[in-house]
């Protein structure tokens, strides 16, 4: 399989990696009262394209899906669900538009400030990164329209959040 897209793309695969080989009801996959939290302990192998740099899914085992028949948006991991390869190529995001390099800047922005929060004391390394990135992302968001500098921009926001993960 190969997920072209974002991080919601990206994490559908996921789903339908590990549901394609689940025994039983797909959505006793996730737990949340959805379903029964069941282990998967197999998926098909797939990869990623990167089109929409900001959420790092391309780079985790981790997936956010919505269950419309449930109302529900739920969040499941498994180390089988890790992409067996990604392809982040800052060309494929040349043509988003302007709003949606602005809001992948401040998803990056925002998913770096999870992980600099959340990590234990005293991880002085990645917190350092993180400040560095976070500082990098506030210099050049404001930039986000200048083509001059929309190659280190898009390198930037692929790489930082490859660097948090």
């Amino acid at each position: 399989m190969l997920a072209v897209g974002g991080g919601s793309v990206i994490d559908g695969t996921k789903f339908v990696a590990a549901a394609a080989r689940f025994l039983g009801d797909p959505l006793d996959i996730f737990g949340n009262g959805v379903g029964a939290s069941k282990p998967v302990k197999e998926a098909l192998p797939f990869g990623t394209v990167l089109t929409l740099p900001a959420t790092g899914s391309e780079m985790n085992s981790g997936a956010v899906v919505t269950i419309k028949s449930k109302k529900a948006k739920v969040s499941f991991g498994r180390p089988v669900t890790f992409p067996v390869f990604s392809i982040l190529d800052p060309e494929l995001t040349y043509t988003l538009p302007e709003r949606q390099l602005a809001n992948g800047v401040i998803d990056s922005f925002v998913h770096i400030m999870e992980q600099y929060l959340t990590y234990p004391v005293g991880a002085m390394v990645q917190d350092r990164y993180a400040e560095g990135l976070l500082q990098t992302l506030i210099e050049i968001g404001p930039s986000v329209v200048d083509e001059k500098i929309m190659i280190i921009i898009y390198a930037l926001i692929l790489c930082g959040q490859r660097l948090m993960r």
